[in-house]
Order: structure tokens, then C-alpha cells, then sequence
């Protein structure tokens, strides 16, 4: 207490909780950024560092530390996509997740990004 003002009563109580979050923040903001697929990136995803973010086959993943929350990101193409989204729900299911088949929705799809042959732009084949 100084001058009948106390810590609680100041704008300095304000100041040293900012100072500790901006001391903090580095911390917190350790995160990877993985372009993919590194051959010849398309995308880019950034995820916390804690969460040991990998390149995968087709994409990105990574898995928070107490393992409540898998993340993965996978690149598809016109061709592919049929593909990629079943290997996805087959992980699902295969993790004990239900789908709802009220939820799903299909839209046919005839180009990715503008693009009707991503396979060619991308380098890859079917």
C-alpha cells in the first residue's frame, strides 16, 4: 500500500499481467508450419510444436499432447478424391467415431481450385 492505494487499485496490476502474457507468449506460440507435400508444395498448415506435426504420404498430422485431438490434412485431387475420403472415414470408423449418414453430404466434384486436372498441374499421375 502507498499513499492509501493498493496494487489492486492501479493501472500497474493491468501492466504486469500484460508484461507476464507478452514474457508468456513465445512459449505458447512454438508452432511448425509444414508446406505440402514438399515436392512440390500446394498448401501450407501450421501446427503447435508440442504436437509433433509430421508430413505424411498424402499430407499433414499431428496429435495434441494429451491425445484429445488428432489433426490430420490431406491433399486430394479430382482423381483422388474418392480416395482420400474413403481412407478418412475408414479412420473413423476404425477409432470408434459413428458417422451420422444424415449428415453427409456428396457434391460431384469436377474441378479442385479452378483447376479440372490438378494430377497434371501437381506433377503426379492418377
Amino acid at each position: 500500500m502507498y499513499g492509501g492505494l493498493t496494487l489492486q487499485d492501479t493501472p500497474m496490476r493491468k501492466i504486469i499481467a500484460l508484461a507476464l502474457l507478452a514474457a508468456a507468449f513465445p512459449v505458447l506460440a512454438h508452432a511448425k508450419t509444414i508446406k505440402f507435400p514438399s515436392e512440390k508444395p500446394i498448401a501450407s498448415i501450421t501446427i503447435p510444436n508440442s504436437w509433433e506435426p509430421e508430413e505424411t504420404e498424402s499430407g499433414v498430422q499431428g496429435t495434441s499432447p494429451d491425445s484429445a485431438v488428432y489433426l490430420s490434412a490431406d491433399v486430394a485431387s479430382t482423381k483422388s478424391i474418392e480416395k482420400v475420403s474413403g481412407d478418412a472415414v475408414d479412420f473413423l470408423t476404425k477409432n470408434g467415431v459413428t458417422i451420422d449418414p444424415k449428415t453427409q453430404k456428396e457434391t460431384p466434384i469436377t474441378e479442385v481450385n479452378g483447376n479440372a486436372d490438378d494430377d497434371a498441374r501437381m506433377g503426379r499421375q492418377g
